[in-house]
């Protein structure tokens, strides 16, 4: 990513309100977006692009976040992700000590995006 280029980042959550409010937040303050349902179109999106930073959820249906995310970090060792998930007994998870960041749901989308910009070293 160079400095005019828009970072570029990957909501995936399973839940639709969720990735359309998460969009569309990070969209109108500067980011490009794409967006998954679950952690199969995550891995298959991740396939054929770069992306600065994954935002993901963790329990969704036919693949969940952390597979999702063994899956991506096999092939591309050094992504970046946050994890956002509602349930708290995930965060000792072994896969969560590569995130940047581990937030529970309910979180505030300036919060998240702070989070976003400090993972990435921007302002």
């Amino acid at each position: 990513m160079n400095a005019k280029q828009k970072p570029k980042i990957l909501v995936v959550d399973d839940e639709e309100n969720i990735r359309t409010a998460v969009s569309r937040w990070f969209d109108t303050n500067g980011f490009e977006v794409d967006a998954a349902e679950d952690g199969l179109a995550a891995l298959e999106k991740c396939q054929h692009a770069d992306y600065d930073m994954l935002l993901m959820d963790l329990e969704m249906p036919r693949m969940g976040g952390k597979d999702a995310l063994k899956a991506i970090r096999n092939k591309k060792p050094s992504q970046r992700f946050i994890v956002v998930t509602g349930f708290s007994s995930e965060v000792d998870d072994p896969v969560m000590r590569d995130a940047s960041v581990v937030l529970l749901k309910p979180i505030s989308l300036a919060l998240l995006e702070k989070e976003v910009r400090k993972a990435l070293s921007l302002r």
